[in-house]
């Protein structure tokens, strides 16, 4: 039934390396940073590679209280299609 069964035996090697591949690639992810603005650079945001905020900074003169969720939301929107980026 399974003639050539060197074949086999092959092909379970490429794929035990593609799998080893892959995780070595998504560790590499994890611990990668993205640092992106919006706002003419009035909030900045870094990101790992597991879309944690590491760090969210506002100038203080582009704070208005209505602002700022605003701006939040688009930073991180940002940092995560940069981080899709680095997938694809």
């Amino acid at each position: 039934m399974f003639n050539g069964g060197g074949n086999m035996a092959g092909m379970m090697k490429k794929v035990q390396k593609m799998q080893a591949d892959m995780k070595k690639m998504q560790d590499e992810l994890r611990k990668k940073t993205v640092e992106v603005s919006s706002g003419g650079g009035a909030v900045k945001v870094v990101m790992d590679g597991e879309k944690q905020v590491q760090s969210l900074i506002i100038a203080p003169a582009a704070v208005d209280p209505e602002d700022i969720e605003m701006l939040r939301i688009s930073s991180r929107r940002r940092s995560t299609r940069q981080r899709k980026r680095w997938t694809t």
